[in-house]
């Protein structure tokens, strides 16, 4: 049995999900461990960067069972790029945040365009694939 592409790519967005949640895991397991004031300004970090790749992850595969069967019609492709890049743009600035890479107001600004961008897109691509779901006849014996 052969994958399709988007089979393939929410197999390894399935991979990344649950090799960051045992890491998230394990972390927070030596945290309790070893005391908030050992583990370091590193390691919340790098937990903080997890997490944001696991959301990252989620909202992608969450993006990709929407859309479903309707990858190859324009207006839906368009929508699934613009939330993709959204995902990706905020993951990428999240990361910056979190490691200090650049000034907060643009950064907030900058994410919350991400989040009206990435909503609007979510909304149009769920509205699209309800009225081409609509569209096919009924199953007849």
């Amino acid at each position: 049995m052969s994958r399709t592409p988007m089979q393939s790519f929410n197999l390894l967005l399935m991979t990344i999900g649950i090799a960051m949640a045992i890491l998230i895991a394990v972390t927070l397991i030596i945290l309790i461990w070893i005391g908030l004031d050992d583990f370091g300004e590193t390691g919340a970090r790098l937990v903080g960067s997890a997490s944001v790749l696991l959301a990252a992850v989620f909202l992608n595969w969450g993006v990709n069972s929407i859309l479903g069967r309707s990858i190859g019609q324009l207006f839906p492709t368009i929508c699934y790029a613009v939330t993709m890049l959204c995902i990706y743009g905020g993951f990428i600035l999240s990361l910056l945040a979190i490691w200090g890479g650049s000034d907060g107001d643009f950064m907030i600004k900058a994410i919350l365009t991400l989040v009206v961008l990435f909503v609007a897109s979510l909304i149009a691509l769920v509205v699209s694939a309800v009225v081409q779901s609509s569209r096919k006849p009924p199953l007849t014996d």
